[in-house]
């Protein structure tokens, strides 16, 4: 004889796995955000210790490249869980990403060419990692 399982429990396991997802998407969106915050603080702070003289120009650019590798790396795996970007705030995350990527892009070029000025007009393009 084959027992059956009612479907009141069906019920609770599949809401139980949906809560779960969500659960899980709204933790990996968090800590995307909270690691995209942390990139453009990190941004903001190499290109001030440039302004004040506190690091080479050189040392600034190896900053900046650094900082991108680890954008290419939290964009990828953001870029591989397409329902992340289904949500209105992963879609978000993702353009805050890409702006970002783009800023960071230039300030290597103004500190390979040691041109202070102009990464300071590129960092307006890094807004504080204050996001909700």
């Amino acid at each position: 004889m084959q027992r059956r399982t009612p479907p009141a429990v069906l019920a609770a396991v599949l809401i139980t796995a949906g809560l779960t997802a969500c659960s899980s998407a709204d933790k990996q969106l968090q800590d995307a955000q909270k690691k995209i915050d942390g990139l453009k603080a990190t941004t903001h702070a190499i290109a001030e210790a440039w302004r004040n003289g506190d690091v080479s120009a050189t040392y600034a650019g190896t900053a900046f490249q650094q900082t991108l590798q680890l954008l290419d790396k939290e964009r990828a795996s953001l870029n591989a869980a397409p329902k992340l970007l289904l949500d209105p705030r992963g879609a978000s995350l993702s353009r805050d990403a890409e702006q970002l990527s783009r800023a960071l892009a230039a300030l290597i070029d103004d500190a390979r060419n040691h041109d202070a000025a102009s990464a300071q007009q590129h960092l307006t393009q890094v807004p504080a990692g204050d996001s909700p």
